[in-house]
């Protein structure tokens, strides 16, 4: 059986296993990018998230100190 690519004897033809490296090569370089974009965006995300936990903490402490603070004033007065 002879197809495009196929030589006489059904073998695939050096051009033909060139493209066909080529072409799996590049995938290859594609799925690496999307990756390392997917890894990227994960980091960022998980980044993100510690920093609103951390100004959440914040603002909690802030709140508690300011609490504790017009406590201490309204039991001086």
């Amino acid at each position: 059986m002879r197809g495009e690519g196929m030589d006489a004897g059904g073998d695939m033809t050096a051009p033909f296993k060139k493209q066909i490296y080529s072409k799996s090569m590049e995938e290859m370089e594609h799925e690496r990018e999307m990756l390392r974009m997917k890894q990227e965006h994960e980091i960022r995300m998980q980044r993100e998230k510690a920093e609103a936990e951390l100004r959440m903490e914040e603002a909690r402490k802030e709140w508690v100190i300011s609490l504790v603070e017009s406590l201490n004033k309204r039991d001086r007065e």
